[in-house]
């Protein structure tokens, strides 16, 4: 086995929010390869965590990336739920101000 060495030297940086909502996305089912960004894919190969895997779609072989035993434990371990900072509104009453109940905004129908 090739030992990968970073390109910025001896440290690797820790995977961006993009990075880990893609492990995320490939913990719940696979992607074709064109669906993610080619560094991103060059660092989960180096690292382990995805592998592709060959599979006939439309006809045509393509490239289906999966994450590995070591990048579903990476994802379950440490970034399984994403971070949310927004806050969910406060009623769920439909806005608008219509007095009509269907939540589109109208007045009475008479």
């Amino acid at each position: 086995m090739v030992d990968w060495k970073p390109l910025n030297g001896e440290k690797t940086h820790p995977l961006s929010d993009a990075a880990k909502k893609v492990m995320r996305e490939l913990a719940s089912s696979p992607k074709m390869s064109w669906e993610i960004n080619p560094g991103v894919m060059n660092r989960f190969q180096r690292e382990g965590l995805a592998d592709a895997h060959h599979v006939k779609w439309k006809g045509q072989w393509k490239s289906e990336i999966r994450l590995t035993p070591k990048g579903l434990a990476l994802v379950s371990a440490n970034f399984s739920a994403p971070s949310s900072t927004s806050t969910p509104p406060e009623d769920s009453a439909p806005r608008g101000g219509g007095e009509s109940g269907d939540g589109l905004g109208g007045g009475s129908s008479e």
